[in-house]
C-alpha cells in the first residue's frame, strides 16, 4: 500500500480536495452509492456524539459517512464538525488507517471494508448493512477480499 494513501485521522488538519483528475471524479460521482465526502472524527468525538444523541455507534458512522441523511444524521454531522471533526472530499476507493486500530476502505459501490490491525477481524458493510465477516485475515488475503467487496452490486 502506498503510504500517501494512508493517513491517521489526526493527520488531517483541514478538508482535502481530490488530487485525482477531476474528470475521473465526475465519472465516479455518476455511479450509484459513491461517497466522495464524509466526516472524519476521532474516537472521542464519536463517543461524545453517541452519548449526546443517545444513538448507536452504527448511527454515528452512518451519519458521518453520509449513508444516512435523516434530520438526525444532519444534526450529528453539524455537531461533529463543531466538536472538531473534519470533512473530507476524496475519490474512491479511499483508505484510512484510523486511530482506533482499524483500516477502513471506502469503495465506489457504497461498500466499506474494515480490518482490525490488532485482531485480524474483517467486516464488510454494504449500504449500511453488515454483509460479511472474516476471522484472522492474513495480509495475503486482503487483495482477494477487496476484489470481492468491490464487486458487490445492489
Amino acid at each position: 500500500m502506498n503510504s500517501q494513501n494512508a493517513m491517521a485521522l489526526t493527520d488531517v488538519p483541514e478538508p482535502i480536495a481530490p488530487v485525482n483528475d477531476p474528470a475521473s471524479l465526475r465519472d465516479l460521482s455518476a455511479l450509484k452509492g459513491v461517497r466522495t465526502h464524509w466526516i472524519a472524527a476521532t474516537p472521542e468525538v464519536k463517543d461524545s456524539l453517541i452519548r449526546l444523541f443517545r444513538v448507536t455507534e452504527r448511527m454515528v458512522t452512518g451519519a458521518l459517512s453520509y449513508e444516512r441523511n435523516t434530520e438526525l444524521a444532519r444534526r450529528i454531522r453539524a455537531i461533529a464538525l463543531q466538536l472538531g471533526a473534519t470533512e473530507l472530499e476524496v475519490s474512491s476507493p479511499f483508505t484510512l488507517h484510523d486511530s482506533d486500530g482499524f483500516m477502513r476502505q471506502h469503495f465506489a459501490n457504497g461498500a466499506l471494508l474494515e480490518l482490525s490491525k490488532s485482531t485480524g477481524e474483517g467486516r464488510a458493510w454494504f449500504h449500511g448493512q453488515l454483509r460479511q465477516r472474516w476471522d484472522n485475515v492474513k495480509v495475503a488475503e486482503i487483495a482477494a477480499i477487496q476484489a470481492e467487496v468491490q464487486s458487490w452490486v445492489i
